[in-house]
């Protein structure tokens, strides 16, 4: 599962509601269930995350092992810290946020620096 989420991670939101209704049919087929059991419960059942959320949980697990030094530099150099950026305290800074990278398209706003970045963002004040 963790493969097509590397691979479709970064695709539109469109293509991953597909993936989501492909996820919810083979836990209803594994699980020998009727088509309209609700999916929540089977996912618990399976150990599943939905798969929104599995491509959130691993880019927050590469981001940390980023900010951490224990990913290849190639991913590191992809993330950039406020702190890095500014010397000036801001909460940015302080809360270990990432620096959003300058994006022009569509395309570029579902890479993995600035998903990542806006996603982590958020994180930080769901944690604190």
């Amino acid at each position: 599962m963790d493969y097509y989420c590397v691979i479709w991670g970064n695709t539109s939101t469109q293509n991953l509601d597909r993936l989501h209704r492909l996820q919810k049919r083979a836990a209803r087929l594994i699980l020998d269930l009727d088509h309209k059991a609700p999916s929540l419960p089977l996912f618990l059942e399976l150990g599943w995350l939905p798969v929104h959320e599995r491509i959130r949980y691993l880019r927050a697990s590469t981001v940390y092992k980023a900010l951490n030094n224990l990913s290849p530099s190639y991913i590191t150099s992809l993330l950039l810290p406020f702190s890095k950026v500014r010397n000036v305290n801001t909460r940015g800074s302080t809360n270990n946020n990432l620096k959003l990278p300058e994006v022009n398209t569509n395309a570029g706003k579902r890479t993995f620096a600035f998903l990542a970045a806006n996603e982590m963002s958020g994180i930080y004040y769901l944690i604190v």
